[in-house]
């Protein structure tokens, strides 16, 4: 090979080599990015807040209870000390029963009986039943009578032999609704209700009531039903100057508390509550975030995979880059001993 070709094969040469080097370059700055990459999704999971079930004892309460009376029980909401002396304030519920009207799940539809008569009654429309008699006594029902007259109902005040009178006439349930007799008036004697309110009616031997201000006889929609019975009612109360006794686990023992103008002191039973509800909801809630912590670490996983793989790829570029620049460089040292030997022999021709 002469000069002139040695020197443009070396030049080549050196110039790949300046490529395979600059190629080089680049794909280590891209494993160096990559590599950020990666410690961010480490970094990412580092930060991750691993979700923890709810425990029972975050949701258990300590609940204190005494009996004021046979018929009652109470329970303490809440407990103050007063400052410079040793009474406390303590706020409590006490819960009892009494004969009342309840709510039933039965639902009456008031309907109009087959014989009816419509009129007026201070504006509104109403229908009557017809009550025959010669005076006052003879109306056994004694409920209020009316005289109709031109399409209007007015009260009667005195009653004449041979006219007729009528009566409101409701039904519930196509059974006539009737004012509540004596005898059902007994149900209601500790109800703190009127009885005036309320109009009944029987079904298989049982009293049903009705509120006078849910009829209206222009509608099919259900109405509420009651029956009497004892129900359970609730009062809050509080002593603003009440003695506490605690025992060796710093639980109330007893509470000494004004009723009717005397104190009297009562024994507190400590018990256990779980709000199961709330609890319920924190356990679902916790369900939730675990599957959105599975999810993003399933992201970054993935993520940190892809990365994993295109720094492989880029490894096995620059191993393949490292074979050339070895081969290109062996070649160079080659071209570059011929290209010496011919500077030798050219140059040293004159010599001696």
């Amino acid at each position: 090979m002469g000069m002139a070709a040695s020197q443009a094969r070396f030049l080549g040469l050196t110039a790949r080599q300046t490529n395979l080097q600059f190629e080089g370059q680049q794909i280590n700055q891209q494993r160096t990015t990559l590599s950020n990459q990666s410690a961010n999704c480490y970094n990412s999971l580092l930060a991750m807040t691993v979700p923890v079930p709810p425990s029972t004892d975050d949701y258990t309460k300590l609940v204190y209870t005494f009996t004021p009376t046979v018929s009652t029980t109470a329970t303490i909401d809440q407990i103050f000390a007063n400052q410079g002396n040793n009474t406390f304030k303590v706020f409590y519920t006490e819960y009892g029963s009494k004969e009342g009207i309840a709510d039933t799940t039965n639902r009456a539809r008031i309907s109009n009986p087959v014989t009816q008569n419509q009129a007026s009654l201070n504006g509104t429309p109403r229908y009557f039943n017809v009550a025959v008699g010669v005076n006052e006594d003879n109306f056994n029902s004694k409920k209020p009578l009316y005289t109709i007259a031109d399409d209007q109902a007015t009260s009667a005040d005195s009653f004449a032999q041979g006219e007729t009178y009528y009566t409101i006439a409701y039904s519930a349930n196509n059974i006539a609704l009737e004012e509540v007799s004596s005898e059902a008036t007994q149900n209601f004697i500790n109800s703190d209700l009127n009885t005036a309110d309320y109009l009944q009616y029987t079904l298989n031997d049982v009293k049903y009531y009705v509120k006078k201000s849910d009829i209206d006889l222009h509608t099919s929609t259900p109405i509420s039903v009651y029956t009497t019975g004892s129900v359970t009612v609730k009062e809050q109360k509080h002593d603003d100057s009440a003695l506490v006794e605690y025992d060796n686990q710093a639980r109330v023992s007893s509470i000494t508390i004004e009723r009717n103008g005397v104190n009297e002191k009562y024994t507190v039973t400590t018990t256990t509550e779980v709000d199961e509800e709330a609890y319920n909801d924190a356990y679902n809630q916790y369900i939730y975030e675990q599957y959105l912590y599975d999810q993003k670490q399933t992201e970054i996983n993935a993520s940190i995979e892809i990365i994993q793989a295109e720094d492989k790829n880029l490894e096995l570029r620059l191993k393949q880059l490292d074979t050339e620049n070895n081969a290109i460089q062996n070649e160079i040292e080659a071209v570059s001993k011929v290209l010496k030997n011919n500077i030798e022999s050219s140059f040293k021709t004159f010599n001696a």
